[in-house]
């Protein structure tokens, strides 16, 4: 995936417990969403994304709302 090799990286949102940025190129981008803690996390971002991979094999059965994903303790997702 071209994206995450190459292009811009733009933090969407940083804490103690969570990270998620958006790396792309302009024709092709993915969010990276990183799940730092024990207990889940929301992490809210702009647009409507779906998930391309995830370390979690429940992921997206908790996303609340489109342009947010809850993720599992220590889940790491990718969305297109």
């Amino acid at each position: 995936m071209a994206a995450l090799r190459q292009g811009g990286i733009t933090v969407l949102s940083a804490h103690a417990d969570h990270l998620a940025y958006l790396r792309g190129d302009g024709e092709d981008s993915v969010v990276v969403a990183v799940n730092l803690s024990g207990r889940d996390q929301t992490v809210a971002f702009p647009g409507s994304r779906s998930t391309l991979w995830s370390s979690d094999p429940t992921a997206g059965e908790r996303d609340p709302l489109p342009g947010a994903v809850t993720l599992a303790p220590f889940e790491a997702r990718l969305l297109r």
